[in-house]
């Protein structure tokens, strides 16, 4: 994942740029973005519970995991045409993008939730679908089933994902022997890694397999991409939810 070299977010409106847009531009330096971040979390989720109305910490986030560049990873058209042309990135829909993934990771935890494998499941209600405005024009996609919601959430991850997997590949040294071609991935958009930790998830739910849950402690969703997570989404949400049941024993006991 390649990381901006500087980065700044706007606090007032102008002929071009608009109080809170993103701008700047990539350099060399570059991360593991299915590493867990700073605070326990997969990018997804980190992404997910970003404050987007603090400029100083939305631009401190950007310079350490990366930004959207919605114009390479979804093609021109996804941006305005306004977008200065100074900069390598000009980005207007964090916040926008933001909320799409907190609505797909509330879509997996509730389809995690009533897996027809899981025995203990809850009820599919149809409030859980997607809104109608997710529907694409094109198909039919009969109710607002398990079924269907699952279909419609596979439809939205394919095309983001099939972008995402388009590798680079460097062939090297022309008369280096034995030939070697590089295939690696190097993105410049979080959503690539984002949607590919969302789809993972997605595969894991259709195979009978928790894929997303809300956290005992904080109850925000987080992604079940192993077994390593199951109730908690770090390990300090689950040191804090022991301790404070530890002092809650330790009342009790006092007071019995």
């Amino acid at each position: 994942m390649v990381l901006p070299s500087w980065v700044t977010v706007a606090r007032r409106n102008d002929d071009v740029i608009k109080a809170g847009d993103v701008i700047g531009d990539f350099g060399a330096k570059t991360y593991d973005p299915f590493a867990r971040t700073d605070s326990g979390l997969l990018l997804a989720e980190e992404f997910s519970r970003l404050d987007v109305t603090r400029p100083r910490k939305l631009r401190d986030w950007v310079l350490r995991y990366g930004t959207l560049d919605l114009n390479n990873f979804e093609g021109p058209a996804a941006e305005e045409w306004y977008v200065a042309t100074d900069v390598e990135f000009h980005e207007a829909r964090f916040g926008a993008e933001r909320d799409d993934v907190r609505m797909h990771l509330g879509a997996l935890v509730r389809l995690s939730g009533s897996r027809p494998s899981l025995a203990s499941r809850v009820p599919w209600q149809e409030a859980w679908a997607y809104p109608d405005w997710m529907v694409p024009e094109r198909g039919s996609w009969g109710d607002r089933s398990w079924e269907a919601t699952a279909r419609l959430a596979a439809f939205w991850f394919n095309r983001s994902v099939e972008v995402a997997l388009r590798p680079s590949v460097t062939l090297g040294q022309a008369f280096a022997f034995p030939l070697s071609p590089l295939i690696q991935f190097r993105w410049t958009s979080i959503l690539a890694p984002i949607h590919l930790q969302l789809y993972e998830s997605l595969r894991r739910i259709t195979e009978g397999q928790s894929g997303a849950a809300l956290c005992r402690e904080c109850h925000l969703p987080f992604l079940q991409l192993d077994g390593r997570r199951t109730a908690f989404c770090t390990a300090r949400e689950r040191n804090r939810h022991n301790a404070r049941n530890y002092r809650l024993v330790r009342t009790r006991l006092a007071g019995g």
